[in-house]
């Protein structure tokens, strides 16, 4: 598969999740649209950075954890940034971080899921 396909199948499947839990986990004095939008928008701007920056960093076949951890690092540091830059530093700076956070590991599990059954690709009918 190549990088410009895994990119996009890894965003299409982390940024509904991401939504998701964003929307729940946000806070409420931001608007829908802003809870909505957030996920998609920033796992737009992070994964290709975790997928194709973070690999010459770590080589994820041989240190798995350590690029785990790497480049959710990464990604959390830069998702947190992005926001507060997007949406101003408020009271709620903390909450919003740590819904981040969440968003970021429940998409990840997904990933490793995917990851770990091998269920890349749907089944081709015969």
């Amino acid at each position: 598969m190549s990088l410009v396909r895994v990119v996009f199948a890894g965003w299409a499947l982390a940024a509904p999740i991401e939504a998701a839990v964003l929307f729940v986990g946000l806070d409420r004095a931001h608007s829908r649209l802003v809870r909505c939008m957030v996920g998609p928008a920033s796992t737009a701007c992070t994964y290709p950075i975790l997928v194709l920056v973070v690999p010459a960093w770590v080589d994820p076949s041989r240190h798995f954890a350590a690029y785990g951890a790497v480049g959710e690092g990464i990604v959390i540091a830069l998702e947190c940034a992005l926001f507060l830059l997007a949406v101003g530093r408020r009271a709620s700076a903390l909450r919003d971080c740590l819904a981040i956070v969440a968003a970021n590991a429940a998409s990840f599990a997904a990933g490793e899921i995917v990851r770990r059954t091998g269920c890349r690709r749907a089944p081709r009918s015969a």
